[in-house]
């Protein structure tokens, strides 16, 4: 096998794994590139856990109170915030299109901040959280009801 082959195959693996912060030894490298397949070959395992939180707290219409359902999202997101002390979450609130602009805009800021509140009264601190009221502008979908919600995101 050929240096540019080989590099082609080997190299973006190697570089993935310098990048996330896991490494390898030559002796791995070796073996892939086809040493004895009988030989003793030290690798350094990585155990790399990445957490991301992607949930939606939806609201029902013209509300911004929390339904039992959205309070399990909140203790879910918790939960992980609890784990996990340096992350952050981004929430975004969002209306349907029921309702004038301006009034859209005040119910999303409204159903934010009560997604924020709820994190907060759990002992979430408020830097923690970056919030944004979207109103009806980021649509997603046809049905009214998927636009009654809060996006909460973790921020890398």
């Amino acid at each position: 096998m050929n240096c540019k082959k080989m590099f082609k195959i080997i190299g973006p693996l190697v570089v993935a794994m310098f990048l996330s912060g896991c490494f390898t030894s030559w002796d791995t490298i070796k073996y892939w590139n086809g040493a004895d397949k009988d030989a003793v070959v030290q690798t350094y395992p990585c155990d790399l856990v990445v957490i991301k939180i992607n949930e939606v707290v939806m609201f029902d219409w013209d509300s911004n109170i929390i339904t039992e359902e959205g309070s399990k999202i909140i203790d879910k997101v918790t939960s992980i915030l609890n784990d996990n002390p340096e992350m952050k979450v981004y929430l975004t609130g969002h209306a349907s299109i029921e309702g004038s602009d301006v009034y859209n805009q005040g119910l999303s800021q409204r159903r934010v901040d009560a997604v924020k509140v709820a994190l907060m009264d759990k002992d979430i601190t408020a830097d923690r959280m970056t919030t944004e009221a979207k109103g009806e502008t980021s649509l997603f979908g046809n049905l009214l009801e998927n636009n009654r919600r809060v996006m909460v995101l973790s921020i890398d």
